[in-house]
């Protein structure tokens, strides 16, 4: 059975990856969107959230065998994110 449309909400982004993988495992779904938003803020991690944003969609994508869209933006702060 193939399912139109789900919205799964996840904690952070680094998190979408490990989400998008067991529901590309599940075969319910022919591709995945992956949308989020990494904010620089005032802390060093933005760079390494980002990064494992990407990968974890990647590889998603590569160990389910379905498509994982990568639709996770980053910004400088939540002014720019909310524009």
């Amino acid at each position: 059975m193939i399912v139109l449309h789900r919205v799964v909400w996840v904690p952070g982004s680094f998190e979408i990856g490990l989400v998008a993988e067991k529901l590309g495992k599940s075969r319910k779904y022919q591709a995945i969107l992956c949308i989020g938003a990494v904010i620089r803020g005032d802390t060093s991690h933005y760079d390494a959230v980002a990064n494992s944003a990407a990968s974890g969609v990647l590889s998603a994508g590569l160990n389910s065998g379905v498509p994982c869209i990568f639709g996770v933006l980053t910004y400088d702060d939540m002014e720019q994110a909310l524009n």
